[in-house]
């Protein structure tokens, strides 16, 4: 299989129900990996996913670009 020339990045997401029965209350939380780093989330809204993910993918491009160097096909 070829490499594309295209930044990919992989996530594992776990989303459940929590309840406070004292607060009488139910919330998500959620549990996010960043599979290239290995990096573990916890977090209870989506923004804060998003934020996590974003931050991930940001660093891609130079992960991607060091990964490229030396390989198989020789196109840099």
């Amino acid at each position: 299989m070829g490499h594309t020339g295209k930044a990919s990045s992989s996530f594992i997401i776990r989303i459940w129900w929590e309840s406070n029965e004292e607060a009488n209350k139910t919330f998500w939380r959620g549990r996010a990996e960043h599979i290239q780093s290995g990096e573990v989330f916890y977090f209870e809204t989506p923004e804060d996913l998003i934020r996590f993910m974003m931050q991930c993918l940001k660093e891609v491009p130079a992960q991607s670009r060091a990964e490229g160097k030396g390989s198989a096909s020789g196109r840099e």
